[in-house]
């Protein structure tokens, strides 16, 4: 069954697909067990909420919203099709925009876009990174979060996400230059993590909220509450780095109690 969708008019479809023509999505987070066990538990007692695909034209359809709800499926009993929205291509390259069972955190986010960009560096090389500023909601320092969360260094990329906000901007050029400096700026960012967990480490606090409160302090004294800073990313990262080395730490966490 054909319809147009009724906010911006989209020409989609309605179709009950065979499971074994699904596949899932090359832009999406990572399989929660927990997730699917709750969904698991939800569709025995009730139904079974569409999937949103997008048509490969080979046989196969895309999985780009709803993989959890495949996976629970498939240890439901048999069945016949898994309901199935076929929307229009454009949407596979929108990866955080479909999150109907549970929106995305940092890390999420930071696994999606990572492999967004690496299939644009890898099959549209020629592609300007401005182009896929919508698929991050021109959030434009989510791609060096990503690429310092891949290479293992930013742990928790919601740590120094407020920074990355205030320093990153997105690259004039084409995915294929701009990636060297995405993997550069995502070490920098993991630089200012290693730097907050050797002061946690050396005055003896464990807890997130406080690091994080480490790196606000650090920002607010450097720049007050401006979001969008005239600085340079690499000489931002610097400044920050030498202002928490050069600050006393250790009644930190009593003050924040």
């Amino acid at each position: 069954m054909k319809y147009k969708e009724p906010i911006r008019g989209k020409q989609c479809e309605f179709q009950m697909l065979d499971k074994d023509t699904l596949v899932p999505g090359a832009f999406q987070r990572n399989i929660s067990s927990g997730l699917r066990g709750k969904l698991l538990k939800s569709m025995a007692r009730g139904f079974a909420t569409a999937l949103t695909v997008v048509d490969r034209g080979d046989g196969f359809y895309e999985v780009i919203d709803g993989q959890h709800r495949m996976k629970a499926l498939d240890e439901l009993a048999e069945f016949s099709g898994i309901p199935c929205i076929i929307v229009p291509e454009e949407f596979r390259f929108q990866p955080l925009l479909l999150n109907t069972e549970k929106s995305d955190d940092v890390k999420d986010k930071c696994i999606k876009i990572h492999a967004l960009y690496e299939w644009y560096v890898r099959f549209e090389p020629d592609t300007p990174e401005i182009n896929l500023e919508s698929a991050v909601g021109y959030q434009s320092s989510l791609f060096s979060l990503a690429y310092g969360f891949d290479a293992f260094r930013i742990t928790s990329p919601s740590m120094v996400e407020s920074l990355a906000n205030k320093l990153d901007s997105v690259i004039d050029a084409p995915v294929s230059v701009a990636v060297a400096t995405r993997i550069e700026r995502g070490g920098l960012l993991g630089d200012v993590c290693d730097v907050i967990e050797d002061i946690a480490q050396t005055v003896g606090f464990t807890d997130y909220n406080l690091k994080k409160a480490v790196l606000s302090k650090t920002t607010m004294e450097l720049w007050g509450r401006k979001r969008n800073l005239s600085v340079e990313f690499n000489e931002g990262i610097n400044l920050v780095i030498m202002k928490i080395q050069t600050t006393d730490w250790s009644g930190f966490a009593d003050e924040r109690r």
